[in-house]
């Protein structure tokens, strides 16, 4: 038997102010179904994507007064150096700086309330998959290309974009409403299936 994370728990003294830290640093937000009040002693905020796992805040009485165990390590879609800029802007703190002459290292920062976090390079930077996928793929000379083989080319084409965007997603994430509203993965295929179909069996042969 194997277990998931469902939860990294951060115990914090001031419960609005790490939230928020880590809210704008993430990008993240809190959970639409569970939204985090400022009567809870407890606030989650969880993925956009519908990604597990979710970061949940505790509030103690007590500050911070020792080196904490666990630690996230951030890789940043924008740079290193961009991310260390943006975070300090929030009120992240450097604590020890790994950078090296020759662009490799990682920044180790803090919150508000002194929980250690490193800033890694991206992907891009250290040439590992895993960056912003851009959504640029090769079609070919649509130039010398005739009208039927270019419209079924370009049905292929955008076909095999949405399969490659979806693939690997599971069922729970594909229907998954993160944003609040009855978007899903799960409805935007649905959705682009059907508009195919209007179009082709509809409009075009009638």
């Amino acid at each position: 038997m194997t277990s998931s994370i469902r939860h990294i728990t951060v115990d914090c003294h001031d419960l609005q102010l790490v939230t928020g830290f880590w809210t704008d640093v993430l990008g993240w937000r809190e959970d639409p179904e569970d939204p985090n009040l400022p009567e809870h002693t407890e606030h989650l905020i969880v993925d956009p994507r519908g990604l597990q796992p979710g970061l949940l805040f505790i509030q103690v009485p007590e500050p911070k007064t020792v080196k904490n165990r666990v630690h996230l390590d951030l890789r940043p879609a924008d740079g290193r150096d961009v991310e260390v800029e943006w975070v300090s802007t929030l009120g992240g703190t450097v604590i020890d700086d790994r950078r090296k002459p020759d662009g490799t290292g990682w920044v180790v920062m803090a919150d508000p309330e002194g929980n250690e976090l490193c800033i890694e390079r991206s992907a891009a930077e250290t040439g590992e998959p895993g960056g912003v996928d851009t959504g640029e793929r090769s079609f070919g000379d649509v130039r010398t290309t005739g009208e039927l083989e270019l419209l079924t080319g370009m049905l292929d084409w955008y076909r095999e974009g949405v399969i490659a965007k979806v693939q690997g997603v599971s069922a729970l994430h594909a229907a998954a409403q993160p944003l609040g509203s009855a978007t899903s993965i799960a409805g935007l295929v649905k959705h682009l299936a059907l508009v195919e179909d209007s179009w082709l069996d509809g409009r075009f042969a009638g």
